[in-house]
């Protein structure tokens, strides 16, 4: 077995899963997240970077949709109107109309942007008779 020489080696890993924010803090250079709708994001930073970087992100994605609300209720006028005489409706502007729609939120429940407007609208507090939700 040939190994390769030293300078060839990938820096070690380690794989950790913990609540202990200090911990991660301290130790950690690096986080993947895994969000619920199966998207990964790398975070260069401890913990502390990580947190900023997910709520920098989250805000983003809240901004983005909701530009793409106003625009898609210009463009939902635009699809109710009846072409005028001798006229059609462009076939790319209706596309693009179904594709806004979904980025707006119309195509069903999840996706970042829910997921970031649920995690910015309130905290949840765990307790032992169920879940409570705190201001």
């Amino acid at each position: 077995i040939v190994s390769p020489p030293p300078d060839q080696f990938a820096p070690p890993a380690m794989l950790i899963v913990s609540h202990d924010r200090w911990m991660l803090d301290k130790v950690c250079t690096s986080i993947l997240e895994v969000d619920g709708g199966g998207g990964t994001y790398r975070h260069a930073g401890n913990y502390d970077d990580f947190v900023n970087a997910r709520e920098l992100r989250w805000q983003a994605a809240l901004n983005d949709q909701s530009k793409a609300k106003t625009l898609l209720r210009k463009e939902r006028e635009w699809m109710r109107r009846q072409p005028k005489a001798r006229e059609t409706k462009s076939v790319a502007r209706e596309a693009a109309y179904y594709e806004l729609e979904e980025r707006a939120g119309g195509g069903g429940v999840g996706g970042e942007a829910a997921a970031a407007s649920r995690a910015l609208s309130s905290k949840m507090d765990l307790t032992s008779e169920g879940v409570v939700q705190s201001t």
